[in-house]
């Protein structure tokens, strides 16, 4: 299994569609505080908003709270992605 840790906007984009169509699997009603148009919103609603506008929220929310984000590979087959909160 190969890791990858996303660094930056560009990684991000290139693993964004993998991350926002299995999000479902890996979330609850919990609830994020986005910046502004987002304002407050639970992971369903991000989950069920429009690809592009999903993307997004999940790139701000990585950024605005601190968290890093791995891509996980088998035989260079995406298979799965984690969130870690930096301490």
């Amino acid at each position: 299994m190969v890791d990858i840790k996303i660094n930056t906007e560009q990684e991000y984009n290139k693993y964004s569609n993998f991350i926002v169509e299995n999000l479902h699997k890996v979330t609850s009603g919990l609830k994020v505080v986005l910046p502004q148009p987002f304002g407050l919103m639970t992971f369903d609603e991000i989950v069920n908003a429009d690809v592009p506008t999903a993307k997004l929220v999940v790139w701000t929310m990585l950024k605005q709270e601190n968290l890093s984000l791995y891509i996980f590979k088998i035989n260079h087959e995406l298979v799965s992605f984690a969130v870690m909160e930096l301490k």
